[in-house]
Formats: structure tokens, sequence, C-alpha cells
């Protein structure tokens, strides 16, 4: 199997980063730790994967024909890029499996209550496997269609819950 030359378009690179911060935040969020100042703690997450998000998207424009390894060859220098872009597959395979786990164990705890984690294991995998196999530009068009949807019918649902809302449990931090 030949190594796919998958291209994207810095917007789409911004679909794909916001897809992964809205999905963590929302299986995340819910069993946040952080009490009251949940909320607080989204927005500076968000504020700070801008921040990466601006950088990644800077990069990939200005290095339109090159891999992130090369990129980190050039940014890093020989020697220094391999160990960085080495730790980098290393953090998004432990990001990827944490991100199973966790979405794993959401599902089970809201839908699937009776079924086997593994079972949940396999089906992400699975999908996740389908999703690669497929490649980078699917991906990013999916993210395109879903992350509008997903920030349309989040800010539905903070509009019809307005009648609702205690504004004093945002109060003090």
């Amino acid at each position: 199997m030949s190594l796919e030359k998958g291209r994207i378009s810095s917007s789409e690179l911004v679909y794909l980063f916001m897809a992964v911060t809205l999905s963590t935040v929302t299986i995340l969020g819910v069993a946040s730790k952080n009490g009251p100042i949940a909320w607080l703690v989204t927005i500076l997450g968000a504020i700070e994967a801008s921040v990466f998000i601006w950088i990644f998207s800077a990069l990939s424009a200005r290095f339109v024909d090159k891999t992130f390894v090369e990129i980190s060859d050039i940014v890093f220098g020989r020697y220094f890029g391999k160990v960085m872009a080495g730790l980098y597959l290393w953090f998004l395979f432990h990001i990827g499996s944490l991100t199973i786990t966790d979405s794993s164990e959401f599902i089970m705890s809201t839908v699937f209550v009776q079924t086997p984690i593994w079972v949940m294991h396999i089906g992400f995998t699975l999908v996740s496997m389908y999703a690669v196999r497929c490649g980078i530009e699917v991906i990013a068009r999916c993210a395109g269609v879903l992350v509008p949807i997903f920030v349309l019918s989040s800010v539905a649902t903070v509009v019809l819950s307005i009648p609702i809302i205690d504004v004093q449990n945002f109060l003090p931090l």
C-alpha cells in the first residue's frame, strides 16, 4: 500500500481542529471535575486551542508541499525535528487511545449501559480505521459538514434553555 498524498485546505484544517476540540469538550466536559467554573475552563481551553489552530494553519500555509515530518525537520533541525515528530506521533497515538476509551465510557454510561467496554472499543477502533483508510480529505470534508451542524445545535440548545438558565450559577468564580 502506497502512502497517500492527501491534501487539505487551511479551512479544512481549522474544521478538523474544531471537531477535535468540540468533541473533547462535549465528552470530557460532562464529566468535568472543575465544578462551577467548568464553563470558564472550557472557554480558556478553546482560546488555547485557537492559538494552536493558528500556528498549524500558518505552518501548513507556509510549507504547502511538505509533510509534518518535513516541516519539523525544517523548523527544528534534522535530528531534533525527527525527535519532535516522533513525540508528536506518540502523542497522537496516546490521545487516540484516550479518545476511544473516553468515548466508549461516555456511550456506555448514557446509552449502552449493559454493553461490555471491549465491544465499544472495537466499534470505535473499526470506525477510526475506516476513516483513516478513506483519507484525510474525507475526514476533513466530514468535519466541514458536521462541525457547523454541531455548533448550530449547541447554539439552539443554549438559546432554547435561556428561560431556565439561572445566572447565579455563573457567579462567583
